[in-house]
């Protein structure tokens, strides 16, 4: 265990007294929420654009990195599915960002494509939701930062009905132990990883074999 990266968080109720006690036996510090876990964002309450952030400032390094100026059309269109491509999967799959880091991400990527001159950004000719279809319907086949993260959050609800991890068995048991998962509402007092579940199920469920 790296206890430099370590960390413990415990209930705001706790003493000080017991909360050093812990400190000194694990030798990590104490935190609070919200917090980073191998670049997830881990918190408590409403999602908030800050905790997501950072995933659009990675995106920004990595295109500003890039001679924009001097890429062909195609090229550009190469870098920004490379750029999707490298995008923290994981980070989709286990959280959802906020929609305005989605439109942000989306607008940064139009704004690449289409380029600049004299520091002025050139003119939309295409709307940038039509570029989402793939090549074999006419389209350049850039695939939505929403769609992916709803493609995973799919696969989720796959795992679940499916899959016999501890995970699954752990969700079960809090969730649908004497009712079935399909028969559950959606309620905000549930887990944002469950709530993202039951917003999917309608859609996957009957695709599942």
């Amino acid at each position: 265990m790296n206890k430099g990266k370590s960390c413990f968080i415990m209930d705001k109720d706790i003493s000080t007294k017991r909360i050093n006690i812990v400190s000194r036996i694990l030798q990590v510090k104490k935190e609070e929420f919200p917090i980073t876990y191998l670049g997830c964002p881990l918190f408590i309450g409403k999602k908030k654009n800050e905790y997501f952030a950072d995933m659009a400032t990675k995106i920004i390094k990595k295109i500003s990195s890039w001679q924009c100026n001097r890429l062909s059309t195609g090229g550009k269109i190469i870098l920004i599915k490379h750029a999707l491509n490298t995008m923290p999967i994981y980070l989709l799959s286990m959280c959802q960002p906020t929609k305005t880091i989605m439109y942000q991400i989306k607008k940064i990527f139009a704004n690449f494509l289409r380029g600049s001159k004299e520091g002025k950004q050139k003119y939309h000719w295409v709307a940038w939701d039509k570029l989402y279809y793939p090549k074999k319907e006419g389209d350049i086949g850039i695939r939505s930062t929403m769609d992916i993260s709803e493609s995973l959050g799919a696969k989720i609800w796959w795992q679940f009905r499916n899959k016999d991890t501890i995970w699954t068995r752990f969700m079960k048991a809090k969730y649908s132990k004497r009712i079935h998962p399909m028969a559950r509402k959606v309620s905000y007092k549930y887990s944002k990883c469950w709530r993202r579940m039951m917003m999917i199920k309608e859609e996957v469920d009957h695709l599942i074999q």
